[in-house]
């Protein structure tokens, strides 16, 4: 006799499912690459190049899938002038890459300078930074290079800041923002970040709160502190949905180095992160460094990011560091 069929309970596991393939659900196998050099019209059709050949169709729900319907903080602070430099740093992401500068390009508010920075991709990772952000504007670096060496690679390579001169009033304040090839920013993610700067001035580290890749409403961290045994904590429920349950700035121990935006004065003087961490907690390292010389670290939850996290699910090749999931 067959044993009665049932349907699980909710909460309850069916074990008999056939498990899910989250490569089959990328929604990525096509894509456009919009060009971020400052020299082209990007808001023309010359200006787009069809990698795989998207169909609108593909382009409406790419433009659904990343909608920001989150509005910004509004405050009687007044505004400051910003110049904000743009480093994204790639290693094998060329699966992500496309994604990444799609959203970059589609920013509310633009970055004054952009830099892509290679670590010795075998893939086409190189060419679709060129191709999206022109060839001045990207530069290869040795494979061994770690994220916070690539990110002063990039920083070299811009030079001197030069700011146009303005007629705007108000003080000028530098921040660089840090991009990796598998985090892929809301539209005003950038204006997010800076609204709540302006909000509080002191604040020299934010970090935007960040969601999943392919289930969007995934909570990945909004701002993470770290337990006694040295293992990142989020202080979120395993698999918890965003809901807006955790919005609002605030102080935090660190945000993670997908998205940060942070004054360029405070980089220089802290001289980047720690070459010694090339790859995972590196952005610990430097949060906490900024709080003990004094500065504050915020998370701005207005902000959005959807990062794959893919080095720490090992969908990349890396033997930078073996233990992503410790702090």
């Amino acid at each position: 006799m067959q044993p009665e069929s049932r349907e699980p309970e909710s909460g309850e596991v069916d074990e008999t499912a056939a498990p899910v393939d989250l490569n089959a659900l990328t929604i990525f196998d096509e894509f456009e690459v919009i060009g971020l050099n400052e020299s082209e019209d990007v808001a023309s059709a010359d200006s787009v190049e069809t990698v795989s050949g998207a169909a609108a169709t593909e382009d409406q729900a790419w433009s659904e899938w990343f909608s920001d319907d989150q509005a910004g903080n509004s405050s009687n602070l007044p505004r400051r002038r910003h110049h904000v430099t743009t480093v994204l740093v790639s290693h094998e992401g060329a699966t992500w890459l496309p994604a990444v500068l799609t959203t970059l390009s589609n920013q509310t508010r633009h970055a004054d300078a952009v830099v892509g920075v290679d670590t010795g991709s075998g893939d086409d990772s190189p060419n679709l930074l060129r191709r999206s952000l022109g060839s001045d504007r990207v530069i290869v670096v040795d494979r061994e290079a770690g994220f916070g060496s690539a990110v002063q690679s990039g920083l070299a390579h811009v030079g001197d800041i030069q700011v146009a001169a303005s007629s705007e009033q108000g003080e000028l304040v530098t921040w660089v923002w840090l991009l990796h090839d598998d985090s892929a920013p809301n539209a005003s993610c950038l204006e997010a970040l800076l609204s709540a700067a302006d909000d509080q001035p002191s604040v020299a580290i934010l970090g935007p709160k960040i969601l999943g890749w392919h289930d969007q409403r995934l909570l990945l961290e909004a701002g993470f502190s770290v337990t006694g045994a040295g293992r990142r904590f989020t202080g979120l429920e395993r698999r918890e949905h965003d809901q807006g349950q955790h919005d609002g700035d605030r102080d935090v121990l660190a945000v993670s180095s997908a998205g940060m935006l942070i004054r360029r004065d405070l980089w220089d003087r802290m001289n980047g992160f720690d070459p010694q961490l090339p790859l995972f907690r590196d952005d610990l390292d430097l949060c906490w460094r900024a709080h003990r010389a004094g500065e504050r670290v915020v998370v701005a939850t207005n902000a959005v990011l959807h990062h794959r996290e893919a080095s720490a699910h090992a969908r990349r090749v890396t033997d930078l560091a073996p233990h992503p999931h410790r702090a």
